[in-house]
């Protein structure tokens, strides 16, 4: 992990951040990135705060977990947009900078007299990023969402699950991720327009699509041949027949194919007559590929059988050596503790004095040679910069803060 004073890749760049949760995982990157991204939360907290799970299991709005994650290295302003001054408050913000990443319903922001138009009148190079559920048109433009619905809208609820049960669901926001990256990288595109044309934009990232993407050419065969994909469990659909690539062994589960595909016959048989288990598998008829396809139901139950025998290490360390994509099922003290993630420094220790503690951060699969990606300050704490923001940058007078605060505006 690069020293604090190292450049970064967007370093001198501000951003306004005025995203419900949707939208925090697009302004974290760009705050990981080096941009100098300032919340905007309402005066009593942003709502992802109330976000479990708690620090310590102690609910409060300074201990969330995950909105630690997802606020890494932005500052905090606490404005009340449902008031005028706090709404000429972010107008005034926009003026200075360089990118506003929104995730409130749409149309939410011209209420408030804050629509691209008008920001742009008086800051033509800003650029607006506007993430919402379905975009900021058509037929469910206004419908209310969540992580599970968009999953489902975005068709890749369909997809994951037992064949004979109903769809599964990653509780982990996978759709509002999924969506911020899109974000961040049309926000990034907008970045490089505006370096050849000078002119800002507005940008229209509907999370349903964001998803939708995710089911890359399942499409083209419904397109194609009517095929409505199905549930498949642990099975592998890309292949003929399917196969179960999801096994349980001594100490947990392992991921690949049986045998670790064909090139893995001759080297797992040899492991299994060691362990006198081929069970019947050694005879003249089993070299051929071809007759093996014809009898994938006696071939899994001698893989699965043999599994069971050793452990995840012992499968992962000795089949790798053979070249064969064999890989554990990780648990998350086994990813947090991973030899190769070490070795990369993707988890980053971070302080928080507040606590007490410091907690291990993800910092970003991509390390950048000469603008690496840091993690250098925690989470803001609610309303920590307001005042560094509107006296030191906006240049109000500290009176006009306070009365401001005696109004609730901030």
């Amino acid at each position: 992990m690069a020293q604090t004073g190292a450049p970064s890749a967007l370093g001198g760049l501000r951003v306004l951040d005025v995203c419900t949760d949707l939208g925090l995982y697009c302004t974290k990157l760009l705050a990981d990135l080096g941009a100098d991204v300032v919340l905007v939360e309402p005066p009593g907290g942003h709502p992802a705060r109330r976000l479990g799970p708690f620090f310590r299991n102690q609910e409060h709005p300074e201990r969330s977990l995950s909105f630690f994650y997802l606020n890494t290295n932005k500052r905090s302003v606490t404005l009340d947009l449902e008031t005028p001054d706090g709404c000429a408050l972010l107008a005034d913000l926009a003026q200075r900078a360089d990118i506003l990443v929104e995730s409130l319903p749409p149309g939410a922001l011209a209420k408030l007299g804050l629509d691209y138009t008008s920001l742009s009148r008086r800051n033509p190079r800003l650029i607006l990023t506007s993430i919402s559920p379905y975009g900021q048109d058509g037929p469910w433009r206004d419908a209310p969402a969540c992580d599970l619905t968009l999953m489902a809208s975005g068709g890749l609820l369909s997809l994951a699950g037992w064949p004979d049960s109903p769809p599964d669901w990653n509780p982990y926001h996978l759709a509002h991720k999924v969506a911020g990256i899109h974000a961040c990288v049309a926000t990034l595109t907008a970045l490089y327009w505006r370096d050849l044309t000078g002119a800002g934009g507005w940008l229209d990232v509907s999370a349903q699509a964001a998803v939708a993407l995710g089911t890359g050419y399942l499409p083209a065969w419904w397109e194609l041949r009517r095929m409505v994909s199905q549930r498949m469990g642990p099975n592998m659909s890309d292949v003929d027949p399917p196969e179960q690539w999801v096994w349980p062994c001594k100490d947990g589960f392992i991921v690949g194919p049986p045998f670790g595909g064909q090139r893995g016959w001759e080297p797992v048989l040899a492991w299994m007559k060691e362990d006198g288990a081929t069970e019947g598998l050694d005879g003249p008829a089993w070299q051929d590929p071809a007759y093996r396809r014809q009898h994938t139901q006696e071939v899994a139950a001698a893989w699965g059988r043999f599994l069971l025998q050793h452990t995840k290490a012992e499968l992962y360390h000795r089949l790798q050596r053979q070249d064969l994509a064999i890989t554990p099922m990780q648990t998350m003290e086994e990813v947090v503790n991973d030899p190769q993630l070490a070795y990369r420094q993707f988890f980053v220790p971070m302080e928080h004095p507040e606590l007490g503690a410091a907690l291990r951060y993800p910092a970003g699969p991509f390390p950048l040679s000469e603008t690496p990606l840091r993690l250098v300050h925690r989470a803001p704490l609610i309303g920590e910069h307001t005042e560094e923001v509107l006296c030191g940058e906006l240049g109000l007078a500290p009176e006009r803060v306070a009365s401001l605060r005696a109004a609730g505006v901030i």
